[in-house]
């Protein structure tokens, strides 16, 4: 894998990172309204985006947005889970597992 690539990953997961950093900003000011949170929220999406549209260089749309987004959803709801206190049963449990098999199964088949 070149060197353009690898940073390509290293992108895709920056804007995974900013993506739910920004989601989990929304939810912590869900409680009462402060432009602070709504701010880094906002920066937090712009900044996913710049980072996803920059790793599309040398990731295939598909691969770089089912990778995006089924990760982004898994961490999210754990965080909510995890730090909000929102319920987690079995069958969302198995449900994030099929989204991460899909994941898997796309960048196996792209390659």
């Amino acid at each position: 894998m070149s060197r353009a690539a690898i940073a390509s990953w290293g992108l895709l997961a920056a804007a995974i990172v900013a993506e739910v950093c920004a989601t989990a900003t929304l939810k912590a000011n869900a409680a009462g309204f402060r432009w602070p949170l709504a701010a880094g929220a906002v920066a937090g999406y712009a900044a996913s985006l710049a980072c996803l549209s920059l790793a599309l260089r040398h990731i295939g749309m598909g691969t770089a947005y089912a990778t995006w987004s089924g990760c982004g959803i898994a961490l999210t709801v754990l965080i909510g889970a995890l730090r909000f206190g929102e319920p987690l049963s079995g069958a969302q449990c198995v449900s994030l597992a099929l989204v991460a098999a899909g994941v898997v199964g796309l960048q196996a088949a792209a390659r």
